[in-house]
């Protein structure tokens, strides 16, 4: 058996941009260098196939995901445990990109390839409760960047990262109305994602979340609100939109919404009464018609008498709207 055999190797982006090759196995399970550990490494990086050496070898400290090293070296460094060697490879789009480094020395469209050797590991578990909210506050502003450059699911994976961060945390006190700020605001992020993609009901959900946190957050409702809108739940849309307004009674965002709400209802209200308009329009329309009755046959003495005459069936009938069955 070859040494190469006990080599694990990751396809961390599943497209084979970012590989890492772990080297050797580890007889213990070390902590990970997880997203926001701590990590102490040694590093040297070089432009594939032949060089140039364009980094170290260097001792770094660094934390992992905070953007320090490209994407995709941080991203592959979530492979590798405390003591490990590893190789780091990475296409250009999870490196240095279309334009390269020239302060570095990184040519445009250039594959590199990093040889790491970890040291030290500080996980994500062992962080103070004040260190994993700087970490999201971080994440959460990373994922601001990718929204507003209109990368959706980069924004989507930052903000995701930054929630695992303080999942499980409740803190006291101050510290836990930074917590309870923190997730409520990740999830109107994830939302307004959602929203962009037209995942209304994902949408939805994040924002009920938001509300779960905090009840009377204008910017759940009024999210939430424009989200049942999309779906016409306009009585849902309508209700939400009204409590936001109740919070903030000149936000100018939320009165256009409810402007633009009760014309859909409006809409829909003439649209119905055309529909009940054209339903009891005939007489006879809601009276249940049975099969026709078979009739004797006259009598000879009474065949004069009834000779020439119109049947008069439904004359009787009464079709008139009454005030319960009006539209409001």
């Amino acid at each position: 058996m070859e040494l190469s055999d006990w080599n694990a190797v990751h396809d961390v982006a599943k497209d084979g941009g970012i590989m890492v090759k772990c080297l050797g196995q580890l007889d213990t399970y070390g902590p990970l260098c997880d997203d926001a550990a701590k990590v102490t490494l040694t590093v040297e990086g070089k432009v594939l196939p032949d060089g140039p050496v364009f980094l170290g070898p260097t001792e770094r400290c660094l934390t992992v995901g905070d953007g320090e090293m490209p994407d995709g070296f941080e991203r592959g460094l979530e492979k590798i445990k405390k003591g490990q060697n590893a190789i780091i490879t990475l296409q250009p789009q999870y490196a240095y990109g279309e334009d390269g480094d020239a302060e570095l020395g990184v040519p445009a469209n250039a594959d590199v390839q990093f040889t790491v050797m970890v040291t030290e590991v500080t996980p994500t578990y062992q962080l103070q409760l004040t260190d994993k909210l700087s970490a999201a506050e971080r994440r959460k502003d990373q994922g601001n960047e990718f929204f507003k450059a209109g990368t959706l699911e980069k924004a989507l994976t930052k903000y995701d990262k930054a929630f695992k961060l303080i999942q499980y945390e409740q803190g006291e006190g101050e510290e836990g109305d930074k917590v309870k700020d923190m997730k409520c605001t990740l999830h109107l992020n994830k939302a307004a994602v959602c929203d962009k993609q037209e995942r209304i009901e994902d949408s939805i959900e994040q924002c009920c979340k938001a509300l779960e946190l905090r009840p009377h957050n204008v910017k759940a409702l009024f999210r939430r609100g424009k989200a049942f809108s999309a779906q016409n739940k306009l009585d849902e849309a309508i209700s939400d939109l009204k409590a936001a307004q109740a919070q903030e009674p000149d936000n100018a965002a939320v009165k256009n919404q409810i402007a633009i709400v009760r014309q859909k209802q409006k809409k829909q209200d003439n649209k119905d009464k055309k529909v009940f308009g054209k339903m009891f329009s005939k007489p006879g329309a809601l009276t249940p018609q049975g099969p026709p009755k078979e009739e004797e046959p006259a009598k000879p003495e009474e065949a004069a008498e009834t000779a020439g005459a119109e049947d008069k069936a439904g004359d009787d009938v009464d079709v008139t709207l009454g005030d319960d069955t009006k539209m409001a």
